[in-house]
């Protein structure tokens, strides 16, 4: 009975394992092809996020890199996570996490402002227990502290953009270098500096900020050879 028990357990174990093996080389395939078809080197996606070598390895699935930062560098070829539908390659407690993430978002977008408060600061405290509050998470947190605050208008705009500028720190502290040169940028990054913009006074530097944001996402889309 011990053996049959053994044999079962062993059986299982090669199972989950066969099927984690089966989604990160599933995934892998799906980051090479966006950034191919894009035309994207991994040197113009990792910058901040991660190593071109763990890149690398998550697209030929020999390495289960975090889901968060593959949903960064899909963020960067600008497809933002609400734009994914990756929750079959999720672990258990991941999932948890990313259905928080979703619902911050979806409470916002719906005026439900505490909800969305008290999600956050839930969100917040379980990446922590998990040991999880890496810089993405932050970012993550930040991002949406800062939104919630533009709607809610509780603080001054200057604190508000505050707020945003330490968000766009985490992944791209040189943004600034980087939007003139015409640097690869994230969405999450894009809408960071636009939220910057938004919270300046009127004036014609506001107008020129917002123009130049839109000259971005048409450089970004001839680079990836979308035609309008």
């Amino acid at each position: 009975v011990k053996n049959q028990e053994k044999s079962k357990y062993k059986d299982e174990r090669l199972k989950n394992e066969d099927i984690t093996i089966c989604k990160r080389n599933v995934l892998g395939e799906y980051l090479y092809h966006i950034r191919e078809l894009k035309g994207y080197t991994m040197e113009e996606v990792c910058p901040g996020i991660c190593s071109v070598s763990m890149m690398s390895r998550a697209e030929d699935g020999s390495r289960n890199v975090d889901y968060f930062v593959v949903a960064a560098l899909f963020d960067r070829m600008k497809l933002p996570e609400n734009e994914l539908e990756l929750e079959l390659f999720l672990e258990n407690e991941q999932y948890e996490i990313y259905c928080l993430r979703r619902n911050i978002v979806i409470f916002i977008e719906n005026e439900h402002y505490e909800q969305a408060e008290e999600v956050l600061a839930k969100y917040e405290k379980e990446v922590k227990e998990a040991g999880d509050l890496s810089f993405l998470q932050k970012q993550f947190v930040l991002y949406q502290r800062g939104i919630l605050e533009q709607r809610i208008k509780r603080l001054e705009k200057n604190e508000i953009s505050n707020i945003f500028e330490k968000a766009i720190a985490l992944t791209a502290p040189d943004y600034k270098q980087k939007f003139e040169q015409r640097e690869i940028l994230s969405t999450t990054e894009l809408s960071c500096i636009a939220e910057i913009a938004y919270c300046k006074e009127n004036s014609p530097e506001k107008e020129y900020k917002f123009k130049d944001i839109y000259e971005y996402y048409q450089w970004c889309k001839k680079k990836e050879g979308v035609r309008e």
